[in-house]
């Protein structure tokens, strides 16, 4: 295992992410202790989150578990992610046959895969979940608007305010998600980036999780959706996200047309298409 993939990642943190199973859901202090039997000299879980915080760094588990993983020297970390698997295989017995496939370079079993699409064909509306800023009043009625608008159209939409309930745990109610939806639409204002930059509040562990995927599939984008609703790209939007097309829906005037190629980026039916190649002419 020469390096950590995101998709070996992503299946791996599926599993241990699962807080009503004690059995395999991991902690983090499980997992740094868990580091810790292999790399002993690894800072404890509270030396780890002191430092992570003094460098202004994401404690979110999903972000700080891949960056140790992938930070541990490559004996180590295979020793790390199979001593996790030999935890969780009597329970998860079939997706952790698919991580060990991928660590020994093996194809995904076909069952496996038949399963994921007798799961699409079931799933007719897409998911989508909305990260923005809690800019003004104005704002949040725009974002609700959209989110009425996109669920009468037959989306599923993921929105803190459908949700979340005084008490809620916020970081949870973002990781688990974010992992689950099928597009995620940025809603970018200079506040969003600010709050993005600074890796605070709910934007910050929404962008902190975003970068992960985006890191690993830099060239094969096809699930975040950027919208500039308020202000300029380099005021807007972090550096980082600037190199992705974006959709403009600042002229609400213009929102129709804007509206018109967000729907149909989620549903992945672009309104020009590559024609069919046809048949070479004949020059006789």
């Amino acid at each position: 295992m020469n390096m950590l993939s995101t998709e070996l990642y992503n299946r791996l943190f599926e599993i241990i992410n699962n807080q009503s199973d004690t059995a395999t859901y991991f902690s983090g202090p499980r997992f740094i202790d868990t580091v810790r039997k292999f790399s002993p000299y690894f800072p404890t879980y509270q030396q780890y989150i002191d430092k992570r915080n003094v460098e202004g760094k994401s404690t979110s588990r999903k972000i700080f578990y891949y960056d140790i993983l992938k930070e541990l020297e490559m004996e180590t970390r295979e020793k790390v992610i199979r001593r996790i698997l030999e935890i969780t295989k009597p329970f998860e017995p079939e997706k952790v046959l698919q991580i060990e496939n991928i660590i020994e370079g093996k194809a995904i079993t076909n069952h496996k895969i038949e399963g994921s699409k007798k799961n699409e064909a079931k799933s007719v509306n897409p998911v989508v979940f909305i990260s923005y800023s809690w800019d003004s009043d104005e704002h949040k009625k725009w974002v609700l608007d959209l989110a009425h608008r996109l669920s009468k159209d037959g989306v599923e939409v993921i929105l803190d305010r459908f949700f979340l309930k005084p008490g809620a745990n916020l970081q949870f109610f973002v990781e688990n998600n974010i992992d689950r939806a099928d597009k995620v639409i940025i809603i970018f204002t200079p506040n969003y980036k600010l709050k993005a930059d600074k890796r605070t509040g709910g934007v910050g562990y929404e962008y902190s999780i975003m970068n992960v995927d985006l890191y690993g599939n830099l060239t094969s984008n096809d699930r975040f959706i950027p919208l500039l609703r308020k202000g300029v790209m380099t005021e807007s939007i972090p550096t980082f996200m600037r190199q992705f097309i974006h959709i403009d829906v600042k002229n609400d005037e213009n929102f129709e047309n804007s509206y018109n190629d967000l729907i149909r980026e989620i549903y992945n039916e672009p309104e020009i298409k590559k024609p069919d190649i046809g048949k070479r002419p004949d020059f006789k």
